[in-house]
Parts: structure tokens; sequence; C-alpha cells
């Protein structure tokens, strides 16, 4: 998802889109900080999206480390084109990476 996408159905103060580097390797930092400087609130869901690249095992390593409590544990959700799964030729490897650990229901809806 585009933080565009975003910014159509919630206001803008509540997005930070962090651009310029990879957050499972320099980015990772600036997450944190900024996850860390998210003020305490009653109810509230903060939702990170990865690009399509990122290794979702490596990244759910780094958000158990140097997060503040209330946002442990991390939760991965991971969405699956499920008509193109392993249709990717080199970047199936990457793709599978993407879900490893997590069983899913698919649902055909051709």
């Amino acid at each position: 998802m585009d933080v565009q996408q975003f910014l159509e159905k919630v206001d803008n103060k509540h997005i930070k889109a962090l651009t310029g580097s990879c957050i499972c390797c320099s980015g990772i930092h600036e997450l944190r900080n900024y996850v860390n400087g998210i003020p305490v609130r009653k109810k509230g869901v903060t939702l990170i999206e990865a690009n399509g690249t990122s290794d979702a095992c490596a990244l759910m390593e780094f958000l158990g480390v140097g997060v503040n409590d209330r946002f442990l544990p991390p939760i991965q959700i991971s969405v699956v084109d499920v008509q193109n799964w392993q249709k990717r030729g080199e970047h199936d490897e990457l793709e599978a990476n993407q879900i490893r650990g997590f069983v899913f229901n698919s649902v055909d809806t051709s």
C-alpha cells in the first residue's frame, strides 16, 4: 500500500512515511524511534506496512527489540496473491519467506 492510499481514509497527522532506506537494515533505527515516539492512547493500532522486498522474518526480529513494551509482541499479517503464488521466478524464494511460519487459508475468488 502506498501512503497516498491511506491519506484518502486517515488524517495525515496519523501517518508517517519512511523513505530512502530499507526498514530491515539501516532504516530500522528510524522506524523504532518513530514507533517509540507515538503518544500513549487508550485504543489504537499501529500498522507498519513494508514493501514487497522486505525480509518479513528479519523485520519481526528487529521489531521485537528496542520497541516499547506497549507495542509487543509484534504481529505479522501477510496478504497472499494465491493466483500468482510462486509464479514469479527469481522472486519465489522471497515470496515464500514473507509468509514463512504462518498458516493461511486461501479463497479462490475467480
